[in-house]
């Protein structure tokens, strides 16, 4: 099958281009390397076609052989970057779906595009579950519902049918700890191995619904197999259960071997402090807004997407982080 990932340098890009190519698929993989590198690729490097799909021609790319499948993973994920620059997070993560939407829906190809959980911000319904009503209003869960929408506006006028999964917490050892704010345990993974004590604002005892990338992965090559929907519908991607942020940080200091490690406690209202933009001008962000986005806690509902991709999660997030944090100890 010819199938084209965007964000394909990315943590889960990459994978997936890994598992699909020794599944022995044809690959077209873009990236515009912002967030992602060519290494997570390995051999699959000089495949990569480096460019913003907002700006590519994806008819001249690729005429005469389009791809069957597309799994649109490009976009901007940090929650303060996307508020720094909402302009440049609606033309990452909205216009980007509305130009690839577009060209798979001419060519007849299967979209597979990648939500988020933070498009629940604001609700207070435990576990969240797919019907439930979302008014997200950072610009990062706001980009992406606006996909959505244009997405579900497809199915209503076109009959043309994307799948659509909403991906939770995902954990995976090739995410870019190297942007101002990575993933967490990333982030620890980070300061531990350089010595440093790192600063964790939310209260150790907050927990939120994590999910380990082979698990996504798995997932989606399902999704890719399935090929198009008969009718509209998105998912969770979720394991159904919540990690502490303690827990988080125990695993990763045990598995770097530190008996004795600690943290700073920060104060959550200055999580985004570095993001001067965000504090300035005549109307800043509100400080109580930061400190509900590092208190909340996330638990998701699988029930839709196992019983209709017949999927379950098999990884324990934190012997996953055990393991790797155990690998960066030994490099």
């Amino acid at each position: 099958m010819r199938i084209l990932i965007t964000g394909a340098a990315g943590g889960i890009g990459s994978r997936l281009a890994m598992r699909l190519a020794d599944e022995g698929h044809d690959l077209l993989l873009i990236d515009d390397l912002s967030g992602g590198f060519r290494e997570n690729l390995g051999t699959l490097q000089d495949s990569l076609f480096v460019g913003d799909v907002n700006d590519l021609d994806l008819f001249q790319i690729y005429k005469g052989n389009p791809p069957q499948v597309i799994v649109h993973l490009a976009g901007k994920s940090s929650l303060a970057e996307c508020e720094e620059n909402p302009v440049q997070a609606f033309r990452s993560n909205f216009l980007s779906t509305v130009a690839i939407a577009e060209y798979s829906r001419l060519v007849g190809a299967h979209l597979i595009f990648s939500s988020t959980s933070a498009v629940y911000e604001g609700v207070m319904t435990s576990p969240l579950s797919e019907e439930l009503e979302t008014r997200p209003y950072l610009a990062y869960p706001l980009s992406k519902k606006t996909a959505e929408l244009y997405l579900e506006s497809l199915a209503r006028k076109n009959n043309y049918f994307s799948t659509i999964f909403r991906f939770f917490n995902v954990f995976g050892e090739s995410q870019n700890i190297h942007r101002r704010q990575p993933p967490f345990a990333n982030y620890l993974f980070r300061e531990f191995s350089s010595g440093r004590v790192p600063t964790v604002f939310a209260p150790l005892g907050q927990s939120r619904d994590y999910i380990y990338i082979e698990d996504v992965i798995d997932l989606l090559v399902l999704a890719i197999n399935l090929g198009i929907p008969k009718r509209f519908e998105l998912y969770n991607v979720c394991s159904g259960s919540v990690i502490a942020v303690e827990d988080i940080v125990e695993s990763v200091a045990t598995g770097m071997g530190l008996n004795d490690f600690s943290v700073n406690q920060g104060n959550p209202e200055e999580y985004w402090a570095s993001f001067e933009s965000l504090g300035s001008g005549q109307f800043p962000l509100k400080k109580d807004i930061v400190s509900d986005e590092v208190h909340k806690h996330s638990l998701g509902s699988n029930s839709k997407v196992r019983e209709e991709f017949d999927w379950k999660p098999k990884t324990d997030v934190l012997s996953a982080i055990r393991k790797y944090a155990a690998k960066l100890r030994e490099h």
